[in-house]
């Protein structure tokens, strides 16, 4: 698998099986402690492990997002209908300081089109 990090359009199906795999894994092993209010949940399919460990990351435009709120292009232009967008720093500053207890988990691979790739 680590030869093709970074390029998992190559991955071949048994090897995004074993992907598909470990995400089963993790969700089953959070379990009902998952549920828990007191507890924050930003689970998205991104592959990268660290995608927000810098703040250049945690703070962009482009940073991973989840739940309801996300940019949908106007379909006359090519400009971005601008919509409330809940980053992973707002997800987890509203959860830190009791705005919400946002718990969101992602489908799976590759339905996240805000994955940061660089």
């Amino acid at each position: 698998m680590a030869k093709l990090q970074g390029r998992h359009n190559q991955c071949s199906a048994k090897q995004l099986e074993t992907l598909q795999g470990f995400r089963d894994d993790f969700l089953a092993a959070l379990g009902a402690s998952a549920s828990s209010g007191s507890r924050g949940l930003f689970v998205n399919s991104c592959f990268a492990h660290c995608q927000s460990e810098t703040q250049d990351i945690w703070f962009a435009p482009a940073s991973p997002a989840l739940g309801d709120r996300v940019n949908h292009p106007l379909p006359s232009s090519c400009a971005l209908e601008f919509t409330p967008v809940l980053r992973i720093a707002d997800a987890v500053g509203d959860w830190f300081y009791g705005r919400s207890g946002f718990q969101k988990t992602d489908c799976p691979y590759p339905c996240d089109s805000t994955c940061y790739t660089n």
